[in-house]
């Protein structure tokens, strides 16, 4: 008799652990199903909200270029009448369309090898009204030269142009413009008493 209760308690407790392993195995079929329910979810929203794209990689900034077969007088040696000056008209096209351009006049600077003091001279060049065909892009202006004004008859010197695309710098190298690309050219100025 003692044999058959101690069996008996054993076939209790194994169905107390059943219960509990059907109990498991319920709340696993739950997690399961649950869990592939908001996979698809995930899934669905996912296919509704799209990722976002790369952006667009910045367009690409190219330096402006003086258009020197439009540039009168030429670039190149000018005489510069002590009294009354010239006027220059100048020409530059860069691709970047909405680039402004600025010319500043310049001067080597004795002080500073390979520098250059400003004549505090910056002229915007503007887009034609008529566009031309050839360059869309090309864009003009005029400075009139008095850097020869009560000067000594025969003095020389050399008056480099710049073109930039961005402001030129108001410190340091002023022929540079911070962020932007310039292209230069000069004259080779003479003064003469006409």
């Amino acid at each position: 008799m003692g044999w058959m209760l101690r069996n008996m308690r054993k076939l209790q407790s194994i169905a107390r652990r059943g219960g509990v392993a059907r109990r498991l195995l319920r709340k696993g079929a739950r997690i399961m199903s649950d869990s592939a329910l908001y996979g698809f979810v995930i899934w669905c929203i996912g296919c509704v909200i799209p990722t976002p794209l790369d952006q667009a990689p910045a367009p690409v900034n190219y330096a402006p270029v003086f258009v020197t077969t439009q540039v009168t007088p030429p670039f190149g040696p000018l005489v510069d009448p002590i009294t009354t000056g010239v006027t220059v008209s100048l020409a530059a096209t860069d691709p970047n369309p909405d680039d402004m351009l600025t010319v500043g006049l310049f001067e080597p600077d004795a002080t500073v090898p390979g520098g250059y003091r400003s004549l505090g001279i910056n002229q915007p060049l503007m887009k034609t009204t008529a566009t031309d065909m050839g360059d869309p892009n090309l864009r003009l202006g005029t400075i009139d030269l008095s850097v020869c004004f009560n000067a000594t008859d025969g003095t020389t010197f050399d008056l480099f142009a710049f073109v930039a695309d961005r402001p030129f710098n108001s410190n340091g190298n002023r022929s540079q413009a911070t962020g932007g690309l310039t292209d230069s050219n000069h004259w080779e100025i003479t003064c003469r008493a006409m």
